[in-house]
């Protein structure tokens, strides 16, 4: 292969974080086959920094500033999407459902025409016409294509791939971005393959639609993959497994189970992204836990907190019990300015610091497992939100293969976790065959040979073409 240039896009500093942090791109330039470029899409809201590559081997770093009313345009498109294929996945139900009648549930009213003033604002919302029409067959599938047309071709990403002439375009994607239809457009327009890197363990089962499908997908896992072909109708040629970045390093670092019946543990409780009352599960162990030592809490690191809940951190805060811990390559800047004594940390080092973790069903919760970690997966109904636990819990499909490890404990009611806890214990046989053979179909035990493998399958790709 005489040109070696394959360029690999991110749709912000998020994505691109976990990349830089592990020297993805260094390593395979180490090996020899590719040479990486790197491309990094910015806008208003989001400026993304090339300083994150700055150890980069290769110094070409593009960026291009991405479209806002491409971003608009496709999230409306998405949404169309979802609900057409409601029956693929029981996540674009529940996410529709929310889109409709709003984050809040009946409860939360005061009463009936609060309700029914909330919904009416929601019914006259300018995108939810075209959802509305989304619901009505065979007219939806006309609607979606012209929502899809409004996504326009970024002019500025085709006059870069026109000038690297690459191999291909690898485009490292949380599923639910204008991003990749940009990269589709301008890759289709000049020929090139294009590739989607899934960016987190949710993104096939809850947050991708498929417009066109890329040459590959490259997917974490067994599940990711199975997920992939089910929902969204891929071959199973068009997918590739190729691990986690930055869960790799878990597979070569587990913590075995080691507590007793008798010792006090010190947890960890780990937040969800969207609205629920988590805070009220923090008050439980704090104030009801005898068997509890001490509570690290890991806000989810894009929860957005409103004035009663920053108050309420700050009364438990009192307790000698609670620590906040988050992650040093975070925004922090919230934390660090409205609490003292906050802990910075690696998901991995908050995890190990621990003897357990509790928690809504997060990602945190896979790392947890991986870890090897007594994990009790909060599945409560606050009764106010359409986004609370137990909802996840049951409709997320990423979820499912969980409730099957034998050291992870669903609970209701934080308010008994003592008795929870001791039964654990007591029921603890320590890690099974089973348990290993299902975390791998999780997270591909290959992982830890990442780079190897990102290599190897677009080598084989190329290979193939030539």
């Amino acid at each position: 292969m005489k040109n070696r240039k394959l360029i690999f896009v991110f749709g912000n500093e998020n994505t691109a974080k976990t990349f830089a942090k592990h020297k993805v791109l260094n390593q395979m330039y180490e090996l020899g086959d590719f040479q990486p470029v790197i491309v990094i899409r910015t806008n208003a809201k989001n400026k993304s920094s090339a300083d994150l590559f700055e150890n980069f081997t290769v110094g070409d770093i593009k960026s291009y500033e991405g479209d806002l009313v491409n971003d608009k345009n496709y999230l409306v498109w998405m949404w169309s999407a979802m609900i057409i294929y409601l029956f693929r996945s029981k996540a674009f139900k529940m996410r529709a459902y929310r889109r409709f009648f709003g984050k809040y549930r009946k409860a939360y009213y005061q009463d009936l025409y609060q309700f029914v003033l909330n919904f009416l604002k929601l019914l006259t919302r300018k995108d939810n016409f075209w959802l509305y029409l989304s619901l009505i067959p065979p007219l939806n599938f006309f609607v979606n294509k012209i929502l899809l047309n409004k996504i326009a071709e970024s002019s500025q990403l085709t006059q870069i791939l026109r000038c690297y002439q690459p191999l291909g375009v690898a485009l490292v994607s949380n599923g639910a971005e204008s991003l990749i239809e940009e990269v589709r457009l301008s890759s289709s327009k000049l020929n090139i393959p294009w590739f989607m890197i899934v960016d987190n363990w949710d993104n096939v089962s809850s947050k991708s639609v498929f417009a066109f499908q890329p040459d590959l997908l490259l997917v974490w896992s067994g599940q990711q993959k199975n997920l992939a072909m089910k929902i969204h109708r891929f071959s199973g040629d068009g997918i590739k497994i190729v691990g986690s970045q930055r869960l790799g390093e878990y597979w070569t670092s587990p913590h075995n189970i080691n507590l007793t019946t008798t010792m006090k543990c010190k947890l960890l409780y780990v937040g969800q992204q969207e609205p629920y009352q988590e805070l009220v599960d923090l008050c439980q162990l704090i104030l009801n836990s005898k068997s509890v030592a001490g509570v690290k809490y890991r806000p989810h690191p894009l929860r957005i907190f409103d004035q009663s809940e920053i108050e309420i951190i700050r009364s438990l805060l009192r307790f000698d019990k609670l620590q906040l811990s988050v992650s040093p390559d975070q925004n922090n800047f919230f934390f660090s300015n409205q609490f003292r004594n906050v802990t910075e940390e690696s998901p991995l080092e908050a995890l190990k610091s621990v003897d357990c973790v509790v928690g809504p069903p997060t990602t945190m919760i896979l790392e947890s497992v991986l870890l090897h970690k007594l994990t009790f997966v909060v599945s409560r109904d606050d009764k106010l939100y359409r986004t609370t636990s137990s909802r996840f819990w049951k409709h997320y499909e990423h979820f499912f293969e969980l409730k099957s490890i034998s050291f992870l404990f669903e609970v209701n009611d934080l308010q008994s976790f003592d008795s929870v806890l001791q039964h654990a214990l007591t029921n603890f046989n320590g890690i099974t065959k089973k348990d290993i053979e299902i975390l791998n179909y999780l997270v591909d035990k290959k992982s830890s040979n990442y780079v190897e493998n990102l290599n190897k399958i677009f080598k084989d790709f190329f290979e193939t073409k030539i």
